[in-house]
This record gives C-alpha cells, sequence and structure tokens, in this order.
C-alpha cells in the first residue's frame, strides 16, 4: 500500500552501557556514546574525553563498521582514527579527536569557497574556480624530483639561441637564460 515503509531485514545492534540509541526502521541508527574500535582492537572508551557521535544508514553487523556500513558519518573527542578507517596513508594519528565519512559517494558543497588546513600546510578552493595549495606539494609517496615550471620553461626554450661560428658550421652550445634552477618549483615535487 502506498505510504508504508517498507520492512528491512538487518542485525540487532549491539548496545553498550552508556549508548543512547536513536533507531530507524529502516536500518538507520545514531548512536551516542563513546570511542568504539571498529575490529575489536583497543580504543579509548575508557579513557575521559572520548564521546562519540554515529550516524549509520545501512549497516551490515550488530556493531559499527565504517568499511561495511553503506554510509556512515563517525565524529569522536577522542580517538585512533587510522583504527577507525584503515587506509594506505602515509599519515597517521592515534589519540585525537576525528570525523570520519565513508560512503559510495560524498559532497561537499561551498558557495564562496573552501579551505582544508592540516598544520601549515592548506588546500583552498575558491568559487572562480582557483585551486590554491600552499605547503610541500608532493605529487606521489616517493616524490624527490622538483616540478618544472612550465610557462618559465617554455619561454625561454622558445626564444634561446646558439651562437653560429662566424665562418658557419656547427652552432655552439646554447647561451644560458637563467640557472636551471629558475625552471624548477620550490615546493612542488614529483615521483
Amino acid at each position: 500500500m502506498a505510504g508504508d515503509v517498507p520492512r528491512e531485514g538487518f542485525p540487532p545492534f549491539k548496545q553498550r552501557v552508556g549508548d543512547a540509541l536513536m533507531a530507524g526502521p529502516s536500518n538507520s541508527l545514531i548512536v551516542l556514546g563513546r570511542d568504539r574500535s571498529r575490529d575489536g582492537s583497543p580504543d579509548h572508551s575508557a579513557e575521559t574525553g572520548a564521546g562519540s557521535v554515529s550516524i549509520v544508514a545501512g549497516r551490515r553487523t550488530g556493531g559499527l563498521d565504517a568499511e561495511g556500513d553503506r554510509a556512515s558519518l563517525y565524529i569522536c573527542a577522542l580517538t585512533d582514527v587510522d583504527q577507525v578507517l584503515p587506509d594506505s596513508s602515509i599519515v597517521t594519528h592515534r589519540g585525537g579527536s576525528a570525523v570520519v565519512a565513508v560512503a559510495d559517494s560524498v559532497r561537499v558543497r561551498a558557495r564562496v569557497g573552501l579551505r582544508i588546513v592540516v598544520g601549515r600546510a592548506s588546500v583552498t578552493i575558491g568559487s572562480d574556480g582557483v585551486v590554491s595549495i600552499e605547503g610541500d606539494v608532493r605529487i606521489g609517496r616517493d616524490s624527490l624530483q622538483r616540478a618544472i615550471l612550465g610557462e618559465t620553461f617554455v619561454s625561454d626554450f622558445l626564444s634561446h639561441d646558439h651562437p653560429v661560428p662566424a665562418g658557419g658550421g656547427m652552432s655552439g652550445p646554447p647561451r644560458p637564460q637563467r640557472s636551471p634552477d629558475g625552471y624548477l618549483a620550490r615546493s612542488c615535487r614529483l615521483s
């Protein structure tokens, strides 16, 4: 009948002491609780200042599983974020606040600008479409080579000249336009 909510089968949630739950009929759940590891590894739930909020739609297990649940948002004041959602990142963080969002697709929309700041590095995206990256930019995990400054290199390459001997013949080496360092980006490295 129109307006009826379809019945969905899903596992019962394994509530812990102190959890406050709000569960919907369509396999959606909000848990107000404490830090919770996803794989049974040690967590910060016994420590002070480890409050958490989990919002999940499409649970697949009796617990919370950031990788397995269909869509989830985990906010915690004290957690080991790389245990909550393991990945191949070279940056790891233990024992701090974290926000983890997982879904098939994630959209963030800002009307004027978006800025992501980590330490002294930042990425800024303006409404004009310009993306600015500040910090030591590395493209690739083991990036060591400095990037070439495109316009500077092309301009000098197209305008370079080789001295030709007065009597003709092979030209000599090009006259240097600038030092090789002048063609390389100071803070962008590629692998």
